[in-house]
């Protein structure tokens, strides 16, 4: 058996509160080897949080931080990395003025991550460190992940390996500290207003799983480290924390009506640690009530460790991504169920978008990525029929746009639903319905994606999944789509070629149907 190849690289994650990079070497998933961890603290979030920009000073004790850190990966022998910002950068005004500088000063090319995709990574690590090694695997029944980092507060919950719900909220430890003055602090009714400001914030995710049934709270983020502090457990880079949900409620009897100054004195907390512990002790005990979970777990991974992760299973471990993409798709999915989507239709036009996608991606320049956009888009092409038929368009276009789509950037989202408005476009039911501005015009990816999504739906316009097979081959300049029927098939045929022209002219080929009997 030949020996694998053995690669290296660098993993630097640009937070509110610290730099870090690893420098690695592997040959796959199952064999990463940290040759060195370096982290250097900045106080980018508070910075960002206040002022929305990132200063000039600060942004030269970054420069200088990462010119640092590139004199490492030289005397390493180290030449590829990757570079990812999170909360801090991604709210900064002057975030493309940042990262351009960063770019002249240093050579490194920063990529800002949305919080979905935040999540995403983290998740990855997760799953991984749980699933795969098996020291600790995810119960089938219903698990709360709770995120907690500077700025934001991610809570996904999953169930039976299915993302069932996931919300982003501006809920963060060093926000909610900018969120009231020191005097407010220092006041005997802070706890009181913190706990009603939070339970506003996290009321509508609380109303989300009451009727669910939750084992167990696990909290991930940097910030959760306040928590672990606070409860005396140490604990080494490989070792994940467990609480009990008596173990917590005590605790918050015990600390939530002292002051900060008692805090610190108490819990011998550095000034940063103490302006965000109540908040983190008031958050915990929230987390723990609205999910009456009954375990609380702390796992060792990080942000970078995600990164990690996915930067080798996207050059080394396909099925690795899969399984990812699954989760992906069951979010969506039940996103489309939150809007009462037909379930049924939107599967069978999902799956015939694959395979009109797989036959067409060698020859358009099409790759795994867009397939999983179109899927995306398949999956919620009529969710804007809860809101408006007549205008479900629109709808569809920022009903999408605005959703947290585990794993999917701002660009991709964008994309998605693009693509989702286009697919109406001809259709009579939306008479009067001005189209969304393109600008110069459509780009030729979200037009391609829109002519498949297109022919897919036309072949189910009826709702009834008619076809029970389909073989997709291209001839010449045409596209033989032969559908399998035993049922009348004369709506699928007049809508497939009335959309044809879009296609024809988007893809140079003619989209022509033959009907098979099925036997």
């Amino acid at each position: 058996m030949a020996k694998k190849k053995l690669r290296s690289a660098a993993v630097i994650h640009l937070g509110s509160e610290n730099i870090t990079m690893q420098l690695i070497e592997y040959t796959g998933l199952d064999d990463i080897r940290i040759i060195t961890e370096l982290r250097s603290k900045v106080r980018l979030g508070e910075e960002t949080f206040q002022t929305r920009k990132i200063s000039f000073g600060t942004m030269l004790q970054i420069v200088e931080i990462l010119k640092g850190y590139r004199q490492v990966m030289r005397e390493y022998g180290v030449k590829s990395y990757i570079l990812q910002a999170t909360t801090a950068v991604r709210e900064a005004e002057n975030q493309q003025y940042f990262l351009d500088q960063v770019l002249v000063k240093t050579g490194f090319q920063i990529e800002v991550v949305n919080m979905s995709r935040e999540i995403y990574t983290k998740m990855a690590s997760l799953l991984r460190t749980m699933e795969t090694h098996g020291k600790m695997p995810l119960p089938r029944e219903g698990v709360l992940l709770a995120d907690i980092s500077s700025g934001g507060l991610g809570l996904t919950y999953v169930k039976d390996r299915e993302v069932k719900f996931q919300q982003n909220l501006h809920v963060g430890l060093v926000r909610l500290k900018e969120q009231f003055t020191r005097n407010e602090r220092s006041s005997i009714h802070f706890e009181q207003a913190l706990k009603e400001y939070l339970q506003d914030r996290i009321g509508v995710v609380a109303e989300e799983l009451e009727n669910e049934t939750i084992s167990m709270l696990v909290l991930t983020g940097t910030e959760s480290q306040v928590l672990l502090d606070l409860f005396g457990k140490k604990r080494t880079r490989k070792e994940n924390v467990s609480l009990t949900a008596d173990e917590v409620k005590a605790f918050y009897h015990r600390v939530h009506h002292l002051k900060e100054s008692q805090l610190e004195k108490l819990f011998s907390l550095t000034p940063e640690e103490t302006e965000v512990a109540l908040p983190a002790i008031t958050l915990c005990q929230l987390l723990m009530e609205m999910s009456r979970a009954q375990q609380i777990l702390m796992p060792v991974d990080r942000f970078v460790d995600g990164m990690k992760i996915l930067y080798i299973a996207r050059q080394l471990d396909q099925q690795f991504l899969e399984e990812m993409l699954d989760i992906q798709m069951s979010l969506v999915r039940n996103i489309g169920n939150r809007f009462h989507y037909d379930a049924p239709h939107a599967a069978w036009v999902e799956n015939m978008c694959c395979v009109l996608f797989d036959a067409l991606a060698p020859s358009q320049g099409l790759d795994q990525e867009d397939k999983s956009l179109l899927r995306a888009a398949a999956y919620l092409h009529n969710i804007g029929k809860y809101a408006s038929m007549r205008t479900y368009d629109r709808y569809n276009y920022y009903l999408i746009d605005s959703a947290d789509l585990l794993g999917f950037s701002v660009e991709q989202c964008h994309t998605i639903a693009q693509i989702s408005y286009l697919y109406t476009l001809d259709r009579p039911e939306l008479e009067g319905s001005e189209p969304k501005d393109f600008g110069s015009g459509i780009p030729p990816l979200v037009a391609k994606l829109a002519g498949i999504l297109r022919l897919a739906d036309s072949l189910d316009i009826s709702g009834r999944q008619k076809i029970r097979d389909c073989k997709v081959v291209i001839r010449g300049n045409e596209l033989r789509v032969r559908a399998k029927s035993r049922e009348n098939l004369a709506l699928e045929e007049w809508t497939f070629s009335k959309r044809g022209s879009f296609f024809e002219e988007v893809f140079g080929l003619r989209p022509v149907l033959e009907k098979a009997e099925e036997k």
